[in-house]
C-alpha cells in the first residue's frame, strides 16, 4: 500500500537525511517542546515518533536486508494500520518548528515532516483540501479563485469535525 510513499522518501532521503532520522529516534528530548503533545500525552505527536514511523514504513520495504534480522521483515506487515499512523502523525503536526528550536542535535524536522506530507500525499493520504489546491496551483496553473467554493466546504467540514 505505501509504495508511493517510499519511492518518493527515497527519492528525498539522502545519506544525512538518513542519519538526522537515526538521531531523531533514538533522542526525543522535543517530546517537551511540542505544544501539542504537552496537551494531548498522545505518542502520536512526539516528534521522534512521527520519525520513527517514516522510518518504519522505509525499513518495511527494504531491499538490502540483513541476514541477522531476516525473521523480522518476514513478519506479517500491516499498511493499512501504518497508513493511519503516519496520516494521524503528520497531518496533526503544526508545522511549528518547536521541536527543531528545541533539538539537541539543531536537526530540522519540520523538514522531515513535510517532506514525508508531500510524500504521503503522492500516496492519497491526507486532507483533501491541501491535493486539491496543490494539483490546481502547480499542476494546472490555475489561480485559487477557481477552488475558492471547494476550499469553503473544506472548511465548514472541518468546522464540523471540531
Amino acid at each position: 500500500m505505501l509504495n508511493q510513499f517510499v519511492e518518493t522518501m527515497r527519492d528525498r532521503f539522502n545519506r544525512p537525511i538518513q542519519y538526522y532520522a537515526d538521531i531523531c529516534v533514538r533522542c526525543g528530548s522535543c517530546a517537551d517542546a511540542c505544544h501539542f503533545y504537552t496537551i494531548s500525552q498522545d505518542p502520536a505527536h512526539i516528534p521522534a515518533q512521527r520519525m520513527a514511523l517514516i522510518k518504519q514504513a522505509l525499513e518495511a520495504s527494504n531491499a538490502s536486508r540483513s541476514k541477522l534480522a531476516e525473521w523480522y521483515y518476514e513478519l506479517p506487515r500491516n499498511d493499512a494500520v501504518l497508513a493511519a499512523q503516519l496520516e494521524k502523525a503528520l497531518w496533526d503536526c503544526t508545522g511549528c518548528r518547536r521541536c527543531a528550536v528545541f533539538c539537541p542535535f539543531d536537526l530540522d524536522t519540520g523538514l522531515l515532516v513535510g517532506t514525508a506530507r508531500y510524500a504521503i500525499l503522492k500516496e492519497g493520504i491526507g486532507p483533501e483540501i491541501i491535493a486539491e489546491i496543490g494539483d490546481s496551483e502547480v499542476a494546472k496553473g490555475e489561480i485559487i479563485d477557481f477552488v475558492k467554493d471547494f476550499f469553503l466546504e473544506q472548511v465548514g467540514e472541518l468546522e464540523a469535525q471540531l
